[in-house]
């Protein structure tokens, strides 16, 4: 894949994401929102260190869940501000103004990365 597709694609799923509102979830919404990624990525990270002691998958499962938890809290908490932040600036379509920001900073940020990778690579 070039590196102006791989751009374009990333960029275009930050522009999908970008239009979610996920601000506007509450009560059971929320909780699944932030809670099945943290069940996820703990039974992952549990999964990944079988070979390890319990004590060790438990604190890498323990901290990889509630990491992403914290995550996907802060991405709710930061959707809501951004959004009431663009309201009070009188932005008609707040929700196109985040998928757009959205999409510029995924495909710079997989473009850095690829430039990365390809100096490192050297």
């Amino acid at each position: 894949m070039s590196d102006l597709t791989r751009c374009a694609a990333v960029g275009a799923a930050g522009a999908l994401s970008g239009l979610l509102p996920i601000g506007k979830l509450h009560g059971a919404g929320r909780v699944a929102y932030v809670a099945i990624p943290g069940a996820l990525g703990a039974g992952a990270a549990t999964y990944l260190l079988r070979e390890e002691p319990m004590n060790k998958r438990v604190a890498a499962g323990a901290l990889t869940g509630g990491a992403l938890m914290l995550g996907q809290s802060l991405a709710v908490t930061l959707d809501r501000a951004a959004v009431g932040w663009l309201d009070q600036r009188g932005v008609a379509r707040p929700r196109l103004v985040i998928a757009g920001v959205s999409a510029v900073i995924g495909a710079v940020v997989e473009y850095l990365d690829d430039e990365s990778a390809a100096t490192d690579a050297t």
